[in-house]
């Protein structure tokens, strides 16, 4: 039984030479000893705001088939979202039908797309979501995003 379970944060973009990137990565964990992979949903400069569920169906096509790979080597795959109020705005704005409630910075003002936790139309979003990801996949864990705010920033 190993002493440290551990486990690569990863993501790849869908369709930018995927194949070839789940191939380094299976050689990767193989060599590496990882024996989990938690793979980020919409991550970093591609993200363009609150993912919608028709707009995660490529994440999840991909995500399948790096399950696949890993799968076949024994090694686990988790998923993280990255994001969930959206915490870092970098010029994205909400959706048309995402009226979500945004959170009010120390300024009085909202940044254009981070949302009120407490927002029940952001909650059934978020909700419905990851529980599509969820059914769709059926990873071996779900990461909680670790960057929630308490204040807009």
């Amino acid at each position: 039984m190993p002493k440290f379970r551990y486990i690569l944060r990863y993501y790849i973009d869908p369709g930018y030479e995927e194949d070839a990137r789940i191939a380094e990565l299976v050689e990767f964990c193989i060599d590496s000893s990882i024996g989990e992979v938690m793979l980020f949903f919409n991550p970093e400069e591609v993200n363009n705001g609150h993912i919608t569920i028709d707009e995660i169906a490529p994440w999840l096509t991909m995500a399948k088939k790096i399950q696949s790979a890993l799968k076949a080597h024994n090694i686990a795959m988790s998923v993280n979202p990255w994001e969930t109020l959206l915490h870092s705005p970098r010029g994205r704005k909400l959706k048309p039908g995402q009226n979500f409630r945004l959170m009010i910075g120390e300024t009085g003002k909202d940044n254009g797309v981070t949302c009120c936790p407490l927002c029940e139309n952001w909650l059934k979003y978020i909700c419905e979501l990851w529980a599509h990801v969820a059914k769709e996949l059926q990873p071996d864990a779900m990461w909680i995003e670790d960057d929630w705010r308490l204040h807009n920033h």
